[in-house]
């Protein structure tokens, strides 16, 4: 445990995020690949090594990921939005940070559509995704697209 902390210590911020990843993999190692393999549904009941998964990306995923929004700093942001969504492709609040990140940072790696693509094949029924996608289209001024969602 101390060289983990010792580790942290010498990191730099930016890098601090994928030494997390590697802890959260070797801690939940199991229940992140089963996580990773299936789409997990945001809004289905899940077991025990699912949402023990869904804990861990949002708590070293979700507010890391905001504090580097506030700070500008959007490929890391955008990278910690991007893991939550690997594992939960319809997370309303990762959608909606990304989408945030995307709509201030302008990057080509910002390709939205097929984000909200994937959120919506996981469940075609949940209307969370649907609002997510509509707010991101106002903002984005494609506003017939957004009465569409």
């Amino acid at each position: 445990m101390k060289n983990l902390a010792t580790a942290f210590a010498l990191l730099r911020p930016a890098s601090a995020t994928v030494v997390v990843t590697a802890c959260i993999v070797a801690v939940f190692g199991v229940a992140d690949a089963n996580a990773q393999k299936s789409n997990n549904d945001y809004y289905a009941q899940h077991e025990r090594d699912v949402a023990e998964s869904l804990r861990a990306v949002e708590q070293y995923h979700l507010g890391p990921g905001e504090d580097e929004l506030r700070l500008r700093q959007y490929l890391q942001a955008y990278s910690d939005f991007h893991f939550v969504l690997s594992y939960f492709p319809n997370h309303p609040q990762a959608l909606l940070l990304i989408a945030q990140v995307c709509l201030k940072w302008k990057s080509g790696k910002c390709d939205m559509d097929s984000v909200f693509q994937r959120a919506v094949e996981v469940n075609p029924a949940a209307p969370g995704t649907f609002v997510t996608m509509g707010i991101y289209l106002h903002r984005n001024g494609r506003y017939a697209d957004a009465i569409d969602a």
